[in-house]
């Protein structure tokens, strides 16, 4: 229970989490939140954009919790609104005293064309200074679909190094 405390303290606050799309030239950009410890595990959340069959993007909501095991934080998320929408998260440990940019993968069942597979792929994790309050207002430009151009250098560096791609 020591270590999640000292991990909440450290990691609370909200993430910008970069993963690139199927099609080359878009970034998804999500929103991570860590909160406090529970009895469970350290309350975390995550808003992912969707991009349903019109273009219309909206964002799936999961919660859940982060636990850190040895240098990494393993994430599990469900979809409280669907019981078999499920993610999870392995994010590095920063090595750095200022928590900034965290590297990890993302897995869980995609759904491409109505046919499910599972998928995973390589993540970077920004660090927010300033809270995002109205996730809604910040889709389409911070959040979302993004066009690799407008997501930081830094990021589309690490994740062209990243060569974690899976699809079963």
């Amino acid at each position: 229970m020591r270590r999640c405390q000292e991990v909440a303290e450290r990691y609370q606050g909200q993430y910008v989490v970069y993963y690139p799309q199927a099609d080359a030239g878009t970034i998804i950009a999500s929103l991570l939140s860590v909160g406090r410890v529970t009895h469970e595990g350290i309350d975390v959340s995550l808003l992912n954009p969707h991009r349903d069959s019109n273009d219309k993007v909206t964002a799936y909501k999961y919660t859940g919790y982060m636990y850190p095991v040895r240098e990494f934080f393993y994430f599990y998320f469900e979809q409280p609104e669907a019981e078999y929408e499920i993610l999870s998260l392995i994010i590095h440990e920063s090595r750095t005293p200022q928590v900034s940019v965290l590297k990890g993968m993302l897995s869980g069942v995609g759904i491409l064309e109505e046919s499910s597979f599972i998928a995973a792929r390589p993540v970077v994790a920004v660090r927010r200074q300033r809270e995002i309050a109205d996730w809604e207002k910040a889709l389409g430009t911070e959040l979302g679909y993004v066009p690799s151009g407008r997501v930081p250098e830094m990021v589309r560096r690490q994740l062209s190094t990243e060569r974690i791609s899976v699809r079963v």
